[in-house]
């Protein structure tokens, strides 16, 4: 989340501030990326890079970083007509001083809420990786790794399992 949240906010704040085609080339990358169905980008990414921690994290780190740029250039482009932006450059201030001075802080409450959810839902995606073997290696703990480890034991009866609950299964 770290990675996607820095990234999206870098391009985020550099296509709202800016504007005009670099924007336009941006949001272009961006809503290029989204329009891309995540759970299947990811997998196809996945099962080229290969089954590594590393891999993993950048994957969801790069791949999740528009979501972060679309809600950051939405805030930049809502806070650059301010009246305390305004006030900042008729005073002087440069760019990299309003940017960094008087968006930034104002962009923490956003990023922060989208940060929480982005979390758990990187943790679902993971888990979902893992279970089809393209997460992490076996001798990793993963939530996805023990859901493939006890899908072999899932229609074995055991003395306290109801004898038919196979067929229960099978009919749900």
């Amino acid at each position: 989340v770290l990675i996607a949240a820095g990234l999206g906010m870098i391009f985020g704040a550099i296509a709202g501030y800016v504007g005009g085609r670099v924007d336009t080339l941006i949001m272009a990358v961006v809503n290029l990326v989204l329009s891309l169905p995540y759970l299947l980008f990811v997998v196809v990414i996945a099962s080229i890079l290969g089954r590594s921690l590393i891999n993993v994290i950048l994957i969801f780190g790069i791949t999740d970083a528009p979501i972060f740029a679309r809600v950051t250039r939405g805030e930049v482009l809502r806070m650059r007509e301010s009246g305390y932006v305004e006030s900042a450059i008729s005073a002087g201030a440069g760019t990299s001083r309003v940017i960094f001075d008087h968006i930034m802080p104002n962009l923490i409450g956003p990023l922060l809420t989208l940060a929480t959810f982005e979390m758990s839902r990187m943790i679902f995606y993971e888990a979902g990786l893992g279970f089809l073997g393209l997460s992490v290696p076996p001798s990793v703990p993963s939530w996805g790794n023990m859901l493939d480890a006890g899908r072999k034991y899932l229609f074995d009866a055991t003395p306290d399992m109801p004898a038919r609950l196979p067929d229960v299964i099978v009919i749900l």
